[in-house]
C-alpha cells in the first residue's frame, strides 16, 4: 500500500508539466488527465494516481 496521499500531489505536478512541455496530451494512456485528477483529489481515488505514477515511472515522481 502506498503512503498517505500526498503523493497525488507530486503525481499531478510531474503529470502537467508533461503535458506543458508536449510530451503528453491531455488525454495520456487512454485517461482523461482533468478528470483523473479531479478524481484523485475529490474522491482519493487511487487507480489513476497508480496509472500516472507507473507512466511517469516512480523514480520521477520521487525525485520531486
Amino acid at each position: 500500500m502506498y503512503t498517505a496521499s500526498i503523493y497525488k500531489m507530486f503525481v499531478i505536478e510531474r503529470t502537467y508539466n508533461r503535458i506543458n512541455n508536449g510530451t503528453w496530451t491531455s488525454s495520456q494512456g487512454g485517461l482523461n488527465v482533468d478528470a483523473c485528477v479531479e478524481r484523485m483529489i475529490v474522491v482519493s481515488d487511487n487507480n489513476c494516481a497508480v496509472a500516472f505514477g507507473d507512466m511517469l515511472g516512480w523514480s520521477a515522481v520521487d525525485g520531486e
